[in-house]
């Protein structure tokens, strides 16, 4: 089973939450539990906030992957994270 943990920056309130496999929820913390995923799957999450509450433009995001009941290969490729200027923009993509 693979469950995917994002933090999300202060002052950013998730409205909307979807994911291609699996149910996502949260408020502070986005939880998604993904369910059995074969070696090469791939999921897409998309959470949308509210920024309103940001106390700077500028905002990193981490996002990490783990595994339970089996031995994951490559932890390498369990956490992504991305900086981003919000400052005019609507996105901050990590992938």
């Amino acid at each position: 089973n693979v469950s995917v943990s994002d933090v999300l920056p202060p002052g950013m309130v998730p409205t909307k939450i979807e994911a291609t496999t699996g149910i996502c929820s949260g408020e502070t913390t986005v939880l998604c539990n993904l369910g059995s995923l074969l070696a090469g799957d791939t999921v897409q999450i998309d959470v949308t906030v509210d920024t309103t509450g940001l106390p700077s433009p500028i905002v990193t995001n981490t996002a990490t992957a783990t595994v339970s009941g089996t031995t994951d290969p490559d932890l390498t490729n369990n956490t992504s994270t991305a900086t981003a200027d919000l400052t005019g923009t609507s996105s901050c993509p990590v992938e």
